[in-house]
């Protein structure tokens, strides 16, 4: 015999006649292996009593029938059940023949008994799987704290529930049993099995055996096989600075000033209630541990009392992975930062943006009102309001404080660029005050990961997408520089008004054509470059710009004469 029917309940309306006949259609071998319920209604069926109220006829591996004794209600319901029971019964002897129908009959009692195990639960007859069957509904309960039950093919109901409520418990108690009342104890001394009370942990962490008898609350990691995290914040730890060079600092003076709105640190935008409020420096002393740079904000005295902050905003190309469902995403985000003591600054806000105006078409002052202190600024149009909820963040005195924000819902329409946005929220800074950022990192993902680990070639590439130079890595764009990166050109020719002198390469294909300024290599002044033979400095300008290469191009008659020597260094800018 195959046992090729799943069914288990078979459902009639009894007729109310005497000695009635249900039919069993499907397969089971004992009597007791079926449960016969009865009542007016299915709600109201209980169990019958095999002898007393019914017989059983077949079975034995085939179909069968139930036989009222007496007489069922008319139109009440009776439902017959199959439990087959999870036992072995078949006794092979040594050395007899193999018993084939004996050996089947044990598989389909097996197979009869794990139906019932996948198609119920062993106290509720109604709760069955999903394959192809439901979970009834229930209705409402009327009070707070009542459960489901079930009593054999009754419809499921909420009493009054049994177990006593448990109050809410202190840092490093766990939940235990006494009797039958479950209680919040504190954590006693420990045994071989029981670690030590690890404490409070973090939003995100986990419970981690660090030893024996020890556990601690950690970050959890990265899944196993999962892309290795990806920072979307270029620059993100400060390791790279253009327009002031290596270890420089943006001042009103500057070739890029410390302006409202401008770029200072390489894809860093300062935004300012005040023209010059804060000296913005490349910082490689004060820096949060492992790291080689930070950034650091000197208050001026024009900036005292002013609030001030830092900008990033992240290109449409990587928005589109952002946003991994194309619409919506989660993201989290962690930052370092620090003060010094006697310093007024005292806290900062952070706050993410969408950005819903054309793509990579962004305003960069995204700050339409700064407000008083405690207030979030109003930002200016198509700069939507922040994804994550803003609120003060103390700056840690003398130490590098972190940041930590995870799980904000990215789910603003039509969101073409993102911005991040940390910003000074006290208004009674004075002039020396410092704050210190590094380590900014934001990712997919409902968890904050830990610090991401740069190289600083390849962030420099990163960053030489949207602003490179060809000066070297120490010194600022608008310097005299006559050694490293200064191109030299024989001219083979005279070079006149409108002939290109010479190709440049880009260091990498940069976001859109550039605009191209071409400084003098010994005067430091834009717009020219030093004929070396015989001290002029014929004005040039770039030409043939694309995203990888751009010609130099004279615009004087007799700029270099045959055989004279060119000298210009330059600066390709395609920020957003």
């Amino acid at each position: 015999m195959t046992i090729s029917n799943e069914s288990f309940l078979v459902e009639y309306t009894a007729q109310g006649i005497a000695s009635e006949k249900f039919p069993v259609t499907y397969v089971f071998f004992a009597q007791t292996e079926l449960f016969v319920y009865h009542g007016a209604t299915e709600a109201t069926a209980a169990l019958q009593t095999l002898g007393t109220n019914y017989s059983v006829g077949g079975g034995d591996g085939g179909l069968g029938t139930i036989i009222w004794n007496g007489t069922p209600t008319a139109g009440g319901y009776v439902g017959i059940l199959r439990r087959a029971p999870a036992t072995q019964v078949a006794d092979y002897q040594e050395n007899d023949p193999f018993p084939g129908e004996a050996h089947e009959d044990a598989l389909d009692q097996q197979a009869l008994a794990q139906q019932a195990a996948l198609r119920r639960s062993s106290t509720d007859p109604r709760h069955f799987d999903a394959q192809d069957s439901k979970i009834q509904a229930v209705t409402p309960g009327a009070a707070t704290g009542e459960v489901v039950t079930y009593d054999q093919l009754q419809a499921a109901t909420l009493t009054p529930g049994s177990l006593p409520t448990i109050l809410a418990g202190d840092v490093g108690q766990f939940l235990q049993a006494t009797d039958d009342s479950p209680q919040l104890a504190a954590w006693e001394t420990p045994l071989p099995y029981m670690p030590a009370s690890p404490g409070a942990g973090d939003v995100g962490e986990v419970l981690t055996v660090t030893g024996a008898g020890a556990t601690a609350f950690q970050p959890l990691p990265a899944p196993s096989g999962a892309t290795f995290p990806f920072n979307f914040i270029t620059n993100g730890q400060f390791v790279v600075s253009q327009r002031a060079g290596d270890l420089g600092t943006h001042t009103a003076a500057s070739t890029y000033p410390n302006s409202d709105g401008a770029y200072v640190l390489d894809r860093w935008i300062l935004l300012s209630e005040v023209a010059n409020t804060v000296e913005v420096t490349h910082e490689n002393t004060v820096v949060p541990a492992g790291a080689r740079r930070s950034l650091r904000a000197t208050v001026t005295a024009a900036g005292a009392g002013q609030k001030f902050g830092f900008f990033t905003v992240i290109e449409s190309a990587l928005v589109r992975r952002l946003l991994a469902n194309g619409t919506t995403s989660r993201l989290s985000f962690r930052f370092s930062h620090r003060t010094t003591t006697g310093a007024q600054i005292r806290n900062i806000r952070v706050a993410v943006l969408p950005w819903t105006g054309a793509a990579d078409a962004i305003t960069r002052d995204a700050v339409s009102v700064w407000g008083a202190e405690g207030t979030t600024p109003t930002f200016i149009a198509a700069w939507n309001a922040a994804e994550n909820t803003v609120a003060n963040i103390p700056v840690t005195l003398d130490a590098w404080g972190e940041d930590v924000e995870q799980n904000i819902l990215m789910d603003t329409a039509s969101t073409n660029n993102v911005g991040l946005f940390i910003w000074v929220d006290d208004k009674d800074t004075v002039a020396g005050d410092i704050l210190y950022l590094g380590d900014v990192q934001l990712e997919i993902g409902a968890l904050a990961n830990s610090i991401i680990p740069v190289d600083p070639s390849l962030e420099r590439l990163r960053c030489q997408r949207y602003f490179q130079t060809s000066y070297p890595e120490t010194v600022a764009p608008g310097t005299a520089a006559t050694t490293n990166g200064t191109t030299i050109f024989w001219a083979p020719t005279s070079m006149d008004s409108g002939d290109n002198v010479t190709t440049e390469r880009l260091f990498t294909i940069m976001r859109i054509a550039p605009g191209v300024t071409i400084y003098n290599s010994v005067t430091g002044g834009s717009g020219s470059i030093r004929n070396t033979s015989d001290g002029d400095n014929p004005t040039a300008v770039a030409a043939l710009i694309g995203t990888a290469s751009f010609a130099v191009q004279t615009t004087v008659a007799a700029a270099l004469d045959d055989g004279d020597q060119g000298q210009w260094l330059w600066v390709a800018d395609s920020e957003l």
